[in-house]
Parts: C-alpha cells; sequence; structure tokens
C-alpha cells in the first residue's frame, strides 16, 4: 500500500510540474489550456489530493471538508491546481472580489500581483475563452466552520477590535498564550462604534457608502476558520444603532432634530433611528452575512436608545407607529432572531450595566427590558464593569474596588428576569477609577462570574492589551478555570 502511495505522489508531482511548466512556458494557447491540462491531470490527481484527514488512530476526521467542490462556472480544479476561463470579458478587480476565498490571501492588492505575475498580464481584463492559473490556493481538504455539534457556549473571552482580529501577530497570540491561560474565545468587530467593517463587505450599502474601507482583509473567512480550527469560540459583534459613518451618509436614517439636522451631531455622538425599518433591516443583513461566514455567535452591541434627555425631544420615523422605547428595541430583536436562527448561530446581546438593578428610568431610557428582550436572544450579556458605576451606588463609595459584588449581584439579577436564556457579562479588563488594578482584581471577577453560575465571561480592553488578564487567569486554581 506504502509502495503504491508513493508511485502515485511520483507521479502526480511530476504532472504538477509539467503543468506549471507548460503555463510559464507558454507551449499551450490560452485558449484552449483548460482542456489540455484536465486531460493530463484528472486521471489521478483527485484521489490523492482530496483524501480524508485522519485523527490519532486512523479515523476519519469528519471536521474538515473538500473546499473545491461545487465550484462556479468558469473555475477548473484537479491536482491541486485551480484555473479560471471566462465565459465574458472580466475585469481583474471583480475576479479578484469573486476568487480570493479560494486562496491563502487576506487581501486583494496582494492576490491581484502574485495573480499578474504569474500569468504574465499586460492589461486589467481578463480576456473570454482564455484560461488563468489562480496562485496560492487553499488547503484541497479544509476544516469546516459550519460544524457546530460540539460548539462550547461557556466562552472565556477577549475582545479584539478589527485592527487586532486582522493581525496575524494577535491571533497567533490568541491561539498560543492566551488559549494556554484558559482563554478559548474572541470578539470580534463586525462594525464599530464610528461605522467601519474590519472585513470586506458585500453588503450594499457598505459598499455604497465605503464602509469597508478602513478594513484589515478583503476575506474574513480565513481568519474565523483559523480561529475555529484552534478551538476558539468566535463572536461577531455589532454596533447597531450606534454607527457615525452611515448616519452622516444617510442624515434620513438618523435621529433628527426638530429642524430636521441629525440629533446630538454637534457633541460627537450620532445615532442610527432605532425606529426605523430600513435600518433595522441593514443591521440584520449586515448580521447575516457574518453568521453566513461560519461565526459562532452575533452579539449585538448599542442595541438601545440614546440615554441624553435631550433625545427624547427628539424626532423619530417610526415606522411602526407611536411605541415605547421597549417596544421598539424588543420588537428589532425579535425580527433579527427570527431570521437569523435560522443560520445555526446564537445570538447575544449587550445590555447597560445599570439596567440589571431593574430601575424604571434606565429601562425606559434605554429601552432595554431585560425580560422581554431575553424571550429572543439566547445569551445577555450585561457590561458589569465596577467602574462604570456612579459613586456611592447602592451605597459604595468607590464601585470600581469592589469588582466582585458588582459582577455577582449584577449577574444574578440578571438571570432573575431573563428566564432560561444564559447570562455571560462583560468584565473590566482596564484600570480605569481603580486603586489597585492587578491579577488580583481580573481574579475576583472570575470567581463572581463562576460563582453565579455564567455562560463564561467577556474581557473588555478598548487597546486590546491583557497580559493582567492573562497574568490573573494562569494564577486561578482549577476550580475557577
Amino acid at each position: 500500500m506504502r509502495l503504491l502511495l508513493f508511485f502515485k505522489t511520483i507521479i502526480v508531482l511530476l504532472l504538477t510540474v509539467f503543468s506549471i511548466s507548460a503555463i510559464s512556458l507558454k507551449l499551450y494557447d490560452p485558449s484552449v489550456l483548460s482542456d489540455r491540462i484536465d486531460t493530463v491531470r484528472n486521471s489521478v490527481a483527485m484521489y490523492f489530493y482530496e483524501r480524508p484527514v485522519l485523527k490519532t488512530g486512523g479515523e476519519i476526521n469528519r471536521d474538515y471538508i473538500p473546499f473545491f467542490k461545487n465550484l462556479p462556472d468558469g473555475y477548473s480544479y484537479s491536482g491541486h491546481l485551480l484555473t479560471f476561463t471566462p465565459e465574458n470579458d472580466t475585469t481583474l478587480t471583480q475576479f479578484a472580489d469573486d476568487s480570493i476565498r479560494y486562496t491563502k490571501y487576506y487581501r486583494s492588492h496582494n492576490y491581484l500581483k502574485s495573480f499578474i505575475a504569474i500569468n504574465e498580464l499586460k492589461t486589467d481584463m481578463l480576456i473570454k475563452g482564455n484560461t488563468y492559473l489562480v496562485p496560492n490556493i487553499e488547503k484541497p481538504m479544509v476544516y469546516n466552520v459550519f460544524n457546530n455539534a460540539n460548539r462550547d457556549t461557556f466562552a472565556r473571552s477577549v475582545y479584539f477590535s478589527s485592527k487586532s482580529i486582522n493581525s496575524a501577530k494577535m491571533v497567533k497570540q490568541l491561539i498560543k498564550d492566551y488559549k494556554t491561560a484558559g482563554i478559548n474565545s474572541v470578539v470580534f468587530d463586525v462594525k464599530d462604534v464610528p461605522g467601519f467593517f474590519s472585513y470586506k463587505s458585500r453588503v450594499k450599502e457598505v459598499i455604497e457608502y465605503d464602509s469597508h474601507k478602513y478594513r484589515g482583509t478583503d476575506d474574513i473567512t480565513k481568519m474565523i476558520r483559523l480561529l475555529k480550527e484552534n478551538g476558539i469560540y468566535v463572536i461577531a459583534r455589532i454596533s447597531c444603532f450606534r454607527d457615525m459613518h452611515m448616519t452622516r451618509n444617510r442624515p434620513d436614517w438618523a435621529i433628527r432634530n426638530t429642524d430636521g439636522s441629525i440629533w446630538n451631531h454637534g457633541k460627537g455622538e450620532i445615532w442610527l433611528d432605532p425606529t426605523n425599518n430600513e435600518v433595522q433591516d441593514y443591521t440584520i443583513r449586515v448580521a447575516e452575512e457574518a453568521a453566513s461566514y461560519g461565526v459562532d455567535e452575533i452579539q449585538f452591541d448599542y442595541i438601545r436608545f440614546p440615554t441624553e434627555k435631550e433625545s427624547l425631544n427628539a424626532i423619530y420615523a417610526n415606522h411602526n407607529g407611536i411605541m415605547s422605547r421597549t417596544d421598539t428595541i424588543t420588537g428589532f430583536l425579535n425580527k433579527a432572531y427570527s431570521r437569523l436562527k435560522k443560520m445555526d448561530v446564537l445570538v447575544s446581546i449587550d445590555i447597560f450595566g445599570v439596567v440589571a438593578w431593574g430601575y424604571e428610568g434606565d429601562i425606559k431610557s434605554t429601552g432595554q427590558d431585560i425580560a422581554k428582550l431575553s424571550q429572543y436572544c439566547d445569551i445577555i450579556c450585561p457590561m458589569l464593569y465596577p467602574s462604570h458605576f456612579n459613586n456611592n451606588f447602592r451605597g459604595i463609595a468607590k464601585p470600581g474596588d469592589s469588582p466582585y459584588y458588582f459582577i455577582s449581584e449584577g449577574v444574578t439579577r440578571v438571570k432573575k428576569q431573563s428566564g432560561k436564556t444564559m447570562v455571560r457579562p462583560w468584565l473590566q479588563a482596564f484600570g480605569w477609577r481603580v486603586s489597585n488594578y492587578n491579577a488580583s482584581y481580573i481574579q475576583e471577577q472570575i470567581k463572581a462570574s463562576i460563582d453565579t453560575k455564567s455562560e463564561g465571561y467577556i474581557f473588555w480592553n478598548a487597546k486590546n492589551s491583557y497580559d493582567t488578564v492573562i497574568e490573573g487567569m494562569k494564577g486561578l486554581n482549577s476550580l475557577y478555570k
């Protein structure tokens, strides 16, 4: 058996070298290259390259699937070579947008540089009927990001900005160092408060207003696959109604002043209108796109109204009639959840920490009613950062110095209102308004989360600096890991 495999390996290597040499030396006319390559390679190559991935002991690993099945028209794969023969003249840019998913490249400009070089192109058009070689393609068998049978929702997570999730150094540190300390999850920005995306999106409005112009990757699926293959639970965070870029580009979607101008524009805190059905649909389509890439969980942040008193006098679209803020936010979440639950993705929401205490004024101003919202999500994530509570809150002079109390009390209160919905708190990974921010501070918050039977926890640091978190987690005893 081994001898047979050895000879097949030699044959495939020779055929592959021959095919590449033929292209580079231009032994074939491009118009007939595809047929020639297929004739030479198809007889033996697929058997060798698409063999199953095996676990230790020889059992087939069902987590891996063939990557190049069901290719679109024009693509041909065999012998681990991918070619493209356009049915119509096609621009390089359009081709790169469509095909980067089949390669190991993260950015289109790097991909096109290699594609142009290997095919010796002189124009920015791919000619109908000609055949072109796609360089640096993905492995034949890849991890199946949609295999969620063993999904572990107990997330010990950290937040990554769009810059960090697209940094090879940060992701490598997450997989190696953070995971060793006990981190098994990451929350990354799909769309942040300024309104910009971390990856190239296909959502119509994102393209129209270039909301992805600061992206770090043109294909986020590679990063999601890498993370999930390494046992990292992936949570995609979306800032819903706090979106400065879209508000400026679509003032008709914004909360407005009585004179028609954008509300609160001068202070820099501008919001999309939660009562506008187009805004709601846009947000849900963004979530659906992220879910289609195989993330484990969609997390809605800023799923609320602005809390400034002046916002009560602002003008809203009220597309569904005059409704309370709580009914508006609950209605939106109901709509989003009904669409997303069809995609085998969990849905979580971030809520103000103070809402857990159930003060009517906080519930009415934010629109976040825990009992109502819990019906239309899988996980509630209260932002219980101790330092964000006012001094003397509930008789505690400096809340920032009472991490165990605020986490345990906050989670307990949310759980009492949320029924069977899971609760996973946001924890503080920064030293603002804290007398002694250190590893013990981290440990106190984790202990409070575990003691209240939370579904894990998420650490927030705006700069994604988690050395103190890692130090704290490494010092925990086994009971709290």
